[in-house]
């Protein structure tokens, strides 16, 4: 009787002995879980905001040489569990007015891939204005202007028309050189009380491009070094960039610098853009080496 007593008794032992243990090992496997699951969600959202950083600050330089009067405004965040989706604003300024141009989206994810959902905004459509077929953004509805390099045949003539059309508008207007100038030839011969973008002559570019492609740079009427100098430094920051876009940029300051003009004054330029009213781009109709005009976005004055 007491041999089969100690052995229920050692039974009933070892039986919450092993309870014990599974208790233990669950509570234990369950804690290894957690921290794991928490080290890499954590540590993938480390991955992806360190993602989301590089690329806020590659669309901003991209915009600081390039994009025919854009700049990026803000990029806002939808975050879900294993993901974000970011949505970038880009501006442009019509006589000083901004407006909102394009709305590109990118989703990343905490493995760290980036994908762009942007889509195409350009789209050609008949002007009834100016009587032709030209681009318009999608997005918003405005005109989008083409730049037209030296040597590329153009009749293009919009600030003409321009001139007759509402007063009470302010109009965006490029400017095509008829050959490449000096930006100090720029700075002495084009007002720039109502200059805004300064395009860079760039050799691979051939026949009328759009805004989009151009490279250049925003131009600050009260401090009229800042846009070029901001210019010339943001090129020199994508050197050590890779993907197809850094590629480009680096070409472009390789030729510069390969043909002496990688400096403020000695940069070349091809055309400008400029923003008013019908009165107040007058000034410029007569410049002797703009030999087209392209009509871009416009805003109400009031």
């Amino acid at each position: 009787m007491e041999d089969r007593d100690l052995d229920f008794t050692f039974e009933t032992a070892l039986t919450k002995a092993k309870r014990k243990s599974l208790i233990r090992n669950i509570v234990v496997s369950l804690m290894v879980t957690i921290l794991l699951f928490t080290a890499i969600y954590f540590g993938g959202y480390i991955i992806m905001s360190d993602k989301m950083d590089k690329h806020v600050l590659t669309d901003h330089n991209r915009f600081a040489v390039s994009g025919g009067n854009l700049e990026v405004a803000v990029t806002s965040y939808t975050y879900g569990l294993f993901s974000a989706t970011g949505k970038t604003d880009v501006l442009k300024r019509v006589g000083g007015r901004p407006m909102l141009w394009m709305q590109f989206e990118k989703e990343y994810t905490k493995f760290g891939t980036v994908t762009d959902n942007s889509k195409m905004y350009l789209q050609e459509a008949f002007d009834s204005l100016l009587n032709k077929k030209v681009l318009f953004n999608s997005q918003n509805g405005e005109r989008s202007f083409m730049f037209y390099p030296p040597g590329s045949p153009s009749t293009s003539n919009d600030l003409s028309r321009v001139l007759n059309a509402d007063t009470n508008k302010y109009y965006e207007m490029a400017l095509s050189f008829d050959k490449t100038y000096s930006y100090s030839f720029i700075k002495a011969n084009v007002p720039s009380d109502h200059l805004d973008w300064v395009w860079i002559s760039i050799d691979q570019q051939k026949g009328a491009i759009s805004a989009i492609e151009a490279y250049g740079f925003h131009f600050t009427k009260h401090n009229p070094s800042k846009g070029i100098n901001n210019f010339l430094q943001t090129l020199k920051s994508w050197n050590d960039e890779k993907g197809g876009f850094a590629k480009e940029v680096q070409n472009v300051t390789k030729e510069l610098k390969r043909k002496n003009q990688f400096s403020p004054n000695k940069l070349p330029v091809n055309g400008v853009i400029i923003s008013g009213t019908p009165e107040q781009l007058r000034k410029y109709k007569d410049l002797p080496f703009v030999k087209a005009t392209s009509l871009g976005a416009t805003v109400d004055v009031y």
